[in-house]
């Protein structure tokens, strides 16, 4: 399986507005259409893929934390330009560290 990670970090005054809603149809979209290219590229036909989104939020006077979302989103929808935001609806697994 080949895992695709956005990465999205928020300072303290930005933490109103998630980090995750900053990965739109449009950047997944991007990234589906980057990830199908390296796929292409490299003759890697036989591998899954995988949308990943790690969310690193660094608070004022506090220790950064770090939120990673399995299965983010789906390589149809992102594709399509899923206009619903179905990052909640197809995410599987939340891993905080």
């Amino acid at each position: 399986q080949i895992v695709f990670v956005e990465v999205k970090t928020r300072r303290h005054d930005y933490i109103k507005y998630p980090a995750f809603r900053a990965v739109d149809a449009k950047r997944r979209k991007k990234m589906a259409l980057a990830a199908e290219l390296f796929i292409k590229e490299r003759g890697y036909f036989q591998y899954s893929k995988r949308f990943d989104v790690a969310v690193v939020e660094r608070p004022l006077n506090a220790k950064p934390t770090i939120k990673y979302y399995r299965n983010a989103f789906s390589f149809k929808y992102a594709l399509l330009g899923y206009k619903k935001d179905d990052f909640g609806k197809t995410r599987r697994k939340t891993v905080n560290k």
